[in-house]
């Protein structure tokens, strides 16, 4: 009986199995098998529609045109993407499959778009001059023209429709939000009540919600009747849900949408005094119900997963996926992001336990590059 070569499976057939991929890894490593395979491995053949587990994006040391992205269930660099668009730029997660925020590091020019980095696609966006209100023709710096992006959040995914809101935070020196929709020639204001207490916010069940420290969640309730009634556009928010003020005074605040409901992750760090980098970390998460203005703490997440950033948050359902822990939370270790200006710059990316309260270290490395921290993105072809 001869021996059936790999590279002679009928291209019907492959293609059967390409569709039953349900990681974009996979799927790319299944098209590497040969000129056969990868002629069945074409994007239209991949379920698009299949939640895929974030990836870990990350500056390649000493070269700026490129990024890395590592792949917690394979515990290896997944890809090595060139991306010339993001040279001299921070990039943040907009946890929409694939899309990334881009502004570039200066303040005489700050340009600032959407970036693809897996197909390359850009959507260019109101420079941070008609941010900050900078008039053509003045390049002489001003300290109030500083400012910081913080977090960018899409309502939806670009590359499905056109009818979508970009929610970006920013410091300038005070805390600002703003927003913008395709069309928009300028950024319109959110007006937020104590906006130095204001920490996280994301969009969810068709709005956006800001957490604050003051005494917690505020809800922006309709950016389309706002955007058309107010010129200059400004919308305002409202509270709709006070949060125990000692958890409020935790070290970091994040919202994050897991199975349909709005939780709320409180994380704290306790640094080593021999060393100062940090060695105790523990977690508390909330449920937060909206209609009721009720939060209520829980212990387990049951079978899905937290992946928490400095600029994004968000859950997999983790039975999909081998080598995603369940009642688990994936975080960026905070430290790589405060040592970065003190010549320590690193990446230390970490897992809790919310059964057990155990800590686990993932993946640690080096990083060269300081502008652009680490964040997680949903892999999208």
């Amino acid at each position: 009986m001869r021996k059936r070569n790999w590279s002679e499976v009928e291209y019907d057939v492959l293609v059967e199995i390409a569709k039953r991929v349900r990681e974009i890894d996979d799927f790319i490593r299944f098209g590497a098998v040969c000129k056969s395979w990868y002629r069945a491995a074409k994007k239209e053949n991949f379920d698009s529609s299949s939640p895929q587990v974030p990836l870990l994006l990350m500056a390649a040391d000493k070269d700026d045109d490129y990024r890395l992205f590592y792949s917690v269930t394979n515990h290896r660099i997944f890809a090595k993407i060139y991306l010339p668009q993001a040279r001299g730029c921070v990039c943040l997660s907009t946890e929409q499959p694939g899309w990334l925020f881009t502004v570039q590091f200066t303040i005489t020019t700050g340009d600032m778009m959407l970036l693809h980095p897996f197909s390359g696609t850009q959507i260019h966006l109101p420079s941070y001059r008609r941010l900050r209100g900078i008039e053509d023709g003045d390049d002489q710096w001003k300290p109030e023209y500083f400012s910081i992006i913080k977090r960018a959040v899409l309502s939806a995914n670009p590359s499905l429709t056109s009818d979508y809101f970009l929610m970006i935070s920013h410091y300038a020196p005070r805390r600002l939000m703003s927003f913008w929709r395709p069309g928009d020639l300028c950024w319109t204001s959110v007006h937020i009540e104590n906006p130095f207490a204001f920490v996280d916010f994301r969009y969810f069940n068709g709005k956006f919600y800001i957490l604050s420290r003051c005494c917690g969640l505020w809800v922006v309730d309709d950016l389309e009747e706002g955007h058309r009634n107010n010129p200059p556009p400004s919308v305002r928010s409202r509270l709709v849900l006070r949060i125990n003020r000692e958890i409020l005074r935790w070290d970091y605040l994040h919202l994050v949408q897991v199975s349909g409901v709005l939780l709320f992750v409180a994380q704290d760090e306790e640094r080593a005094r021999s060393t100062g980098f940090y060695k105790d970390y523990r977690f508390q998460v909330w449920e937060l119900d909206v209609m009721t203005s009720e939060a209520k703490e829980i212990k387990m997440l049951g079978d899905r997963a937290i992946f928490l950033g400095q600029d994004a948050s968000m859950s997999v359902e983790s039975s999909k996926y081998i080598g995603v822990n369940p009642n688990h939370i994936y975080f960026i270790n905070s430290v790589a992001v405060i040592f970065r200006l003190q010549g320590w710059s690193g990446i230390d990316m970490r897992t809790y336990s919310l059964e057990d309260g155990k800590v686990q270290s993932s993946y640690h490395s080096a990083s060269v590059n300081p502008i652009s921290p680490p964040t997680w993105v949903i892999p999208s072809f």
